[in-house]
Formats: structure tokens, C-alpha cells, sequence
């Protein structure tokens, strides 16, 4: 232990520490390459002296499975024989159709009832054999109409809109498949929020599952993008978060709500505004005070000039007179229109508007 310094400290833990990378290294190209079974299923049945024996029907099935997808650029593990997920897998490939029958798991989370605000709860279903040529909407649509309808899936087809003629319609439903944190190597580590692949339900299932991880058979979530959390990578590996593209809707409290609601209507329907209302009115040119007003002054202005004049009496012209005058047959002036008939108008429309202000206030 003397002779244990820090420099043999030092190249025992270099050594740790590359065993550890190398061991990591060779867990992910085993993960991403996937594992033969058929070595371990062919020891059961092993005869003759070399202890060899056929592979098991299932395994080998699988095997043919995992290499035609991965010919066709998706990613397959298969489990070893007993797991739970390995025997619900009914997946296999059709030699003769050249198509792959998969098993399905769908996961869907519909958002809150919006009449109601029902919380509805979750739902998962299997299903089997389902053509890798068709759909996703289409298996999905499938599936509804072989099960029975209670009130929650009722809701659940109203929110997914399953209906042929709905396919066109946009839709705040996404559907997502969860990515290995495996594959995130070149992502940012630091959040732990949960990846998703973003899949096209009206794509066939053949091209949607291109590039994608799933272990035995894909689970597919369909939930609302109002209440999604995680983060969606492209095939690209690119990120997009659902949470920066939402907008955020500002709390108010409702004391700094009626603050702001009263400052924008001000004095609005108040008796302050009603008489302000009815001081401008009075001030407008032609209107009945002015009118007033002006009689007032005619008639101060004609009883000073009777008092120039004197009590004299003043000649009434007879009707033949009055019109000749008018008329400026006989008179030396020309008759002058001094416009009584616009001024009635005018008082008249004052005296409407006036009254339709008047009854405005009254109601308010």
C-alpha cells in the first residue's frame, strides 16, 4: 500500500473510466441493432450431439419482422419471450402481400369537456393486424366502429372527428409517438421534459413509422396541443416547442379589472356627462335660447324706437298694399327673402334632436 501513490490512483481511474464509455458504447449498438433471440430460444429444443436445435416459430417470425422494417428505415427491439409487451405482439410480415400486419397500441387523452368541463379520462386500445397501407385516422375510425360506444368514447369520436367528411377540417389533435432518450444524444440534456415524434394521421402508416424507435409495437398518443407539455423533434432532429408558439394569457385581478374597465368609459351615462351634454346643446347657434335671446332684443329695440317716435299712430296698409310690396310691383325696394322658413327647419330638427338626446339619458 506504500508503493499505492497518486499517479497508480490516477491510471486506475483513466481506466475506469474508458471501461465505462466502451461498456456504454457497446449497450447502444446493441440497442439500435437489436439482439438475435434465436440463440437462447434454440437451446430448448436442442438435439444431437452439437446440442443444436430449430428456432422457435414466434422468434423466428419476429426476426423476419425486425428485417423488413429495418430494410424500411424503422426501428424495431424485440423482447425476450415472457415479457409482457413481447407476448402481446401479434406483428408479422406477409410474405405473399409483401406488407406488414402490425399491432397498435393507442393512448388517447381528450382535453375537458368545453360545455361541461367534464374531465374525461383516458383510454387505451389494442389492436391487431392492422395494414401498414392504410391510415392512421382510418385504423383509428376502424377500431371505434367494431367497439361499443359509451358516453366517453361518444365524446372522444366527437372530439377526434372521425367522420369522412370532417377529414378536411383542421384539427387541434396531435399525434405523437414518445422518442428513446437514447437518440437524444446530440440534444440538450438539461431538460428533462419528454421528446415525442410528430406523426401524420393521414399519411399511411408505411411512411409515418419511417425513421421512428419503438420497442415490440408502436404506442401512439393522441391528445389535444392545448395542455401538451413535452417537445416535438422532427425527423431532423430539430426541436419545436409547443409551449413557445402558445400564447399566454395575462391574470388580471379583478380589482385592476374594474380599474382599467372605468378608466376607458370614464364618466359614461353619469349626470356629470348628461348636463355637459345639455350645455353644448344650449350653446349651439340656432337653438331655442339663442332664438330667445334674439326676440328679447327685437323687442327692446321696438319699444326704444317708440319712444323716439312718440305715441303717434302708426298707418295699418291695407292687403292690396301689403301686396304690391311684397311682390315689388309698385315699391321702390326690391322684396327680401330674410329665410323664416330655414330657421323654422332648422328649430324643428334642433327641437328632435334635442328630444332623442333627452330620451338617450333618461333610459341610461
Amino acid at each position: 500500500m506504500n508503493q499505492y501513490g497518486y499517479s497508480a490512483l490516477m491510471d486506475d481511474y483513466v481506466f475506469l473510466e474508458e471501461m465505462g464509455r466502451k461498456v456504454e458504447g457497446w449497450g447502444r449498438d446493441i440497442l439500435k441493432s437489436g439482439i438475435d433471440r434465436r440463440a437462447s430460444g434454440g437451446m430448448r429444443n436442442a438435439r444431437g450431439r452439437g446440442m443444436s436445435g430449430r428456432p422457435q416459430r414466434g422468434q423466428d417470425r419476429k426476426s423476419i419482422f425486425a428485417m423488413q422494417l429495418s430494410v424500411r428505415d424503422i426501428d424495431i427491439d424485440i423482447l425476450p419471450a415472457g415479457m409482457k409487451r413481447a407476448g402481446q405482439n401479434k406483428s408479422y410480415w406477409d410474405m405473399k402481400a409483401k406488407r406488414a400486419l402490425l399491432t397498435l397500441e393507442f393512448v388517447v387523452r381528450p382535453p375537458p369537456d368545453p360545455l361541461t368541463r367534464e374531465v374525461l379520462e383516458p383510454i387505451s386500445i389494442v389492436t391487431h393486424r392492422n395494414d401498414w397501407n392504410r391510415t392512421i385516422r382510418q385504423i383509428i375510425r376502424q377500431k371505434f366502429k367494431e367497439t361499443k360506444c359509451t358516453k366517453s368514447k361518444e365524446g372522444i369520436q366527437h372530439w377526434l372527428n372521425l367522420d369522412e367528411e370532417d377529414e378536411d377540417i383542421p384539427s387541434s389533435v396531435l399525434c405523437l409517438m414518445k422518442r428513446p432518450r437514447s437518440h437524444d444524444d446530440h440534444l440538450d440534456q438539461t431538460s428533462r421534459r419528454q421528446r415525442y415524434y410528430k406523426l401524420d394521421w393521414d399519411e399511411a402508416l408505411s411512411k409515418a413509422l419511417r425513421n421512428k424507435h419503438f420497442v415490440e409495437f408502436p404506442t401512439i398518443f393522441l391528445m389535444d396541443e392545448a395542455p401538451f407539455d413535452g417537445l416535438l423533434v422532427d425527423d431532423s432532429g430539430i426541436v419545436e416547442d409547443m409551449n413557445e408558439r402558445r400564447a399566454k394569457r395575462r391574470k388580471l385581478d379583478p380589482s385592476e379589472a374594474k380599474k382599467t374597465i372605468t378608466g376607458l368609459l370614464g364618466g359614461y351615462g353619469s349626470d356629470d356627462e348628461q348636463q355637459n351634454a345639455l350645455d353644448t346643446l344650449a350653446e349651439y347657434p340656432g337653438s331655442e335660447q339663442s332664438d330667445a335671446e334674439a326676440s328679447a332684443l327685437g323687442e327692446d329695440e321696438s319699444s326704444s324706437e317708440a319712444d323716439e317716435t312718440g305715441d303717434e299712430p302708426l298707418a295699418v296698409p291695407d292687403d292690396e298694399q301689403v301686396a304690391d310690396e311684397s311682390t315689388g310691383v309698385n315699391g321702390d325696394d326690391e322684396a327680401l327673402d330674410w329665410g323664416d322658413d330655414e330657421i323654422a327647419e332648422d328649430e324643428a330638427k334642433l327641437a328632435e334632436l334635442s328630444a332623442v338626446i333627452q330620451q338617450r339619458y333618461s333610459a341610461l
